[in-house]
């Protein structure tokens, strides 16, 4: 495909986002399947235009005055570019249609703040730095090296004997980083389970939990928080009340050469209380905007205020199968202080005689080069 298809590829695909706010990667994914002809390098180049503009849709807008449309969004993309809008708006076949008249570039100096930082109007205070990181920056892929397998320098040499470049990360000891767009799984290092795909403020916060053989992972997920704890000797129980998304974790589990639990329902713990109980909680994820830019787009007040219910709700039950004087960990990857200290509150206000605080903490992306993270852990009494 040449560049305007590209581009009008891009448009049309923003088009049906606008529209249905349906999760980017289910769009792009029918949009491939629509359009055989699209080579990989292809759908890869319009995945990277597609998430640039998510990232910064409302000042791509902003630039050219018209309203928010797939075509507007990528006009203000090539003009931020400087990229010659006469050789690819041409109405051509497969290029997008000629503006109508020639658009002047607004500047984002007397834009609204909202606008400035590519949010929508009605979200809560978040730090501007972490703003500006989270709509401009492109996330790096960061690897956690499985110590029961490699040290992290005998990771580094293997990685970069397979041609990828990897830098170790100063605040996460089992952390590499990479900048490189290379398929990860394909590698032998990962598919020998020396390495997995988790941000560095995960890690790191997976390495500040408190002692305690026995875990249990309350909403486990993928299972990336289990397999870092496993790694460290524990004996470690996935549950997750959505258990089809754990559905890769046997795989990877016997990939990394551990031996984790799968429960598919409460009931099989025969009332078993366990040392820590982590809650890595559903969220906005706004501290993974960099990986996911559609989703603050998705996310809606009601939806933030629903969130937080169950927040709390999911703690006031994961504390019943903490062993006395042992340890409750909650997690986050937002930033959003509602998901967190105010969960953290509410949650101490209706066990203010259960639970003592010991530790909390926030990873920040604009400080951190990470995802935004928030770890708090209690003692429960």
């Amino acid at each position: 495909m040449k560049f305007p298809a590209q581009v009008q590829a891009s448009i049309d695909i923003l088009d049906i986002f606008l529209t249905t706010l349906e999760p980017i990667d289910r769009i792009l994914k029918e949009w491939a399947h629509r359009n055989r002809y699209a080579g990989s390098s292809d759908r890869r180049i319009i995945k990277d235009i597609v998430y640039e503009c998510l990232r910064n849709k409302r000042s791509l807008v902003w630039m050219t005055g018209e309203a928010e449309t797939g075509y507007s969004i990528l006009y203000g993309y090539c003009l931020k570019h400087n990229l010659p809008i006469s050789e690819i708006f041409t109405g051509e076949k497969y290029a997008p249609k000629k503006p109508e008249e020639q658009h002047n570039i607004n500047t984002l100096k007397d834009s609204p703040d909202a606008v400035f930082y590519d949010i929508p109007d009605w979200f809560p205070q978040i730090d501007t730095e972490d703003l500006i990181y989270l709509s401009q920056s492109r996330a790096p892929i960061d690897l956690r090296v499985n110590l029961k397998k490699a040290t992290v320098a005998e990771a580094k040499k293997i990685l970069l004997e397979e041609g990828l470049e990897v830098s170790e990360i100063s605040f996460c000891e089992t952390a590499l980083r990479t900048q490189s767009g290379s398929k990860i799984n394909s590698l032998t290092i990962y598919k020998n389970g020396i390495i997995e795909i988790q941000d560095a403020s995960s890690q790191s916060a997976m390495l500040h939990m408190p002692e305690g053989k026995s875990v249990l992972d309350f909403c486990a997920g993928g299972g990336g928080k289990s397999l870092a704890l496993a790694a460290q000797g524990r004996q470690v129980i996935a549950y997750d009340q959505s258990f089809g998304r754990m559905k890769d974790l046997p795989v990877r589990a016997q990939r990394a050469g551990a031996s984790i639990e799968i429960i598919e329902n409460l009931e099989h713990l025969n009332g078993r209380k366990f040392n820590v109980v982590l809650v890595d909680a559903p969220c906005s994820g706004s501290g993974a905007w960099r990986r996911n830019p559609a989703e603050k787009w998705r996310l809606t007040p009601e939806r933030l205020a629903e969130l937080q219910d169950i927040q709390l709700d999911i703690l006031s039950n994961a504390i019943k199968y903490v062993e006395r004087e042992d340890y409750l960990v909650y997690c986050t990857c937002s930033l959003f202080d509602e998901e967190n200290i105010h969960t953290v509150l509410k949650f101490e206000d209706r066990f203010s005689s259960k639970v003592e605080r010991q530790h909390i903490k926030t990873w920040k992306p604009s400080k951190d080069d990470c995802d935004g993270f928030f770890q708090c852990i209690w003692k429960v009494l």
